[in-house]
């Protein structure tokens, strides 16, 4: 499905063919050196069998990526990406200093550069089949100064001046580091932001553990979304439902709450790196693209 116009209209993203063999390989991939080959084989199998039902249903991945979760969680009883999070967190925080001393003072340009980071720090996602990185070798000025394959930085902008409450919901644990600035620079604006993590491990996503070894937390409030992929509104809590519903904007990083929101009428900018097919072909954009899209009713 290739989108002429970013305007208005709903994006109903579920469980594309594609979908079915790269969740099966992520869990090997997540799984590798941390459990034994039958376990691994169980996990790979039931996850590919969970996503082909749900695509046959027509179905958001959400919830079926929330049942390999649990699925990880009672076979293997640990945070089986904690290492890799941490590491990578420590290569962001590395960067961090360097990036800030190339942006803008303020204004538009500044946001608009902060946006540009956030979206970069989105390619850093670990363990997606087809899009390995080496963090170690990271070029990362290259990610951040590649076109965009869509670009409503400016309308984008426009909403967070005129909100109030703004609601950021956070994705991978490295990329936080730069989810930070972003969230700050929001704050130095007078916004009231609140940051969701997931409430427990989900691959290398961020948790209120990560959030609070950058600091985010002495920065804005903290909020634990489900333990999933990404934010899906038919399953959330109705703490957290009532936070986006009486939100001004909703900040949404990355692929999984893409996934989650995108059935949504809320107002949502979507600020990601399209890693794969399927969220490419959603959005109109080329396999590797960063996209700034503001969605709303």
């Amino acid at each position: 499905m290739v989108l002429n116009s970013f305007l208005n209209y709903s994006i109903l993203m579920k469980i594309q063919e594609e979908c079915i063999d790269c969740s099966g390989k992520r869990a090997r991939k997540l799984l590798e050196g941390r459990a034994e080959q039958p376990i691994i084989q169980h996990i790979e199998g039931r996850t590919r069998a969970l996503f082909a039902e749900g695509a046959a249903k027509g179905e958001c991945s959400i919830p079926h990526a929330a049942k390999r979760t649990e699925l990880i969680r009672d076979l293997v009883h640990e945070d089986i990406s904690r290492e890799k999070k941490d590491k990578g967190i420590e290569l962001m925080q590395k960067l961090a200093p360097s990036v800030l001393a190339s942006l803008p003072s303020s204004g538009f340009e500044r946001f608009q550069r902060l946006v540009r980071v956030a979206i970069a720090g989105n390619g850093l996602e670990l363990d997606v089949p087809g899009n390995e990185i080496d963090i170690l070798g990271l070029d990362f000025s290259k990610l951040l100064d590649a076109d965009l394959g869509i670009d409503d930085t400016e309308r984008i902008y426009a909403r967070v001046l005129e909100a109030k409450k703004i609601v950021y919901c956070c994705d991978n644990a490295p990329e936080l580091v730069f989810d930070k600035m972003l969230i700050e620079h929001l704050v130095s604006l007078g916004k009231e932001v609140f940051a969701v993590v997931r409430s427990a491990p989900v691959q290398d996503d961020a948790t209120l553990r990560e959030a609070r070894m950058i600091g985010l937390d002495k920065v804005c409030e903290i909020v634990p979304g489900p333990a999933s992929i990404g934010v899906y509104l038919p399953l959330a809590e109705p703490d957290l439902m009532a936070l986006f519903s009486s939100s001004d904007l909703i900040i949404s990083k990355g692929m999984g709450n893409f996934e989650g929101l995108s059935e949504s009428d809320l107002p949502v900018a979507y600020l990601l790196m399209a890693k794969c097919i399927p969220i490419s072909r959603a959005l109109g954009v080329e396999k590797g693209q960063g996209v700034a899209f503001f969605k709303h009713s």
